[in-house]
């Protein structure tokens, strides 16, 4: 299991197209936004879903930039985000 704590950024004009699309995911969990900054939370079932919600969060219109703030994996897993 991949837990990660990320912060979305969003243009002014897409944050109700953006939360719409965060809202459809299951995986995704919404924190109390900050204007145009979105902290969620992704448990995915390890790191190649991991990486698939992250490039699906870039590649989201109006998604400006995806911040880190926490990544965990489950012990015996290795991975690198680079």
């Amino acid at each position: 299991m991949a837990i990660s704590g990320l912060v979305v950024t969003m243009d002014d004009a897409g944050v109700a197209s953006v939360l719409a699309a965060l809202r459809a995911d299951p995986r995704i969990t919404l924190g109390p936004p900050a204007g145009v900054r979105q902290p969620v939370v992704i448990e995915t079932a390890g790191p190649a879903e991991d990486d698939a919600v992250w490039a699906w969060l870039r590649s989201i219109p109006g998604v400006r930039f995806v911040d880190v703030a926490y990544v965990h994996f489950d012990q015996g897993e290795e991975h690198d985000h680079g």
